[in-house]
């Protein structure tokens, strides 16, 4: 596998983050539409862009793992993220996270849940986790489909960090 490069699918190469990276999600982080169910669901500034970017690596050098970017493996081109965070608030705080957000121009072709289903793989194989959760607006009809195509099943509505009852949905580890 080239360099930095730990996973991939049929579609989609998962990498580690590179702290120029910032300049390839910017455009994601600028859509509106992209962005209106992530953060305080709006645009993010450039600093916001490079300040996740920096998260993320510390992510990575802290936990081991992380919310990865994602390219497509024949273009190269940035189609979005998809990884880990520790939830910090709420009900479930303490429990890993699966987080996902793709480009609008990725929509609609399965590549969330294929990285998904990938990283959850790794995740119980690799990295030996009991159990992870996910959680989007009600509203967000496609993120729940990809809970629900990755194979997690609802647990019901917790208050999402902004005190607003959301959806959320579980996997246990499979080999456990």
């Amino acid at each position: 596998m080239p360099e930095g490069v730990f996973l991939e699918t049929d579609r989609l190469i998962i990498r580690n983050w590179r702290a120029d990276d910032w300049r390839l999600i910017r455009p994601m982080s600028l859509d509106p539409e992209v962005m209106q169910y992530i953060g305080h669901y709006q645009p993010w500034s450039e600093d916001e862009t490079r300040q996740f970017v920096s998260n993320r690596m510390s992510d990575y050098e802290r936990y081991g793992w992380t919310m990865w970017p994602l390219v497509f493996n024949r273009t190269g081109a940035f189609v979005g993220y998809c990884g880990f965070l520790r939830r910090m608030y709420g009900e479930y705080e303490g429990e890993i996270e699966i987080g996902y957000a793709l480009a609008k121009d990725a929509w609609g072709k399965g590549l969330a849940a294929e990285a998904g289903a990938r990283i959850l793989q790794y995740g119980f194989e690799s990295l030996g986790f009991e159990r992870v959760i996910a959680s989007a607006r009600p509203e967000n009809a496609r993120s729940i489909r990809v809970m629900e195509k990755m194979g997690m099943h609802s647990i019901g509505l917790s208050l999402n960090d902004k005190g607003r009852p959301v959806p959320h949905y579980a996997i246990e580890n499979p080999m456990r």
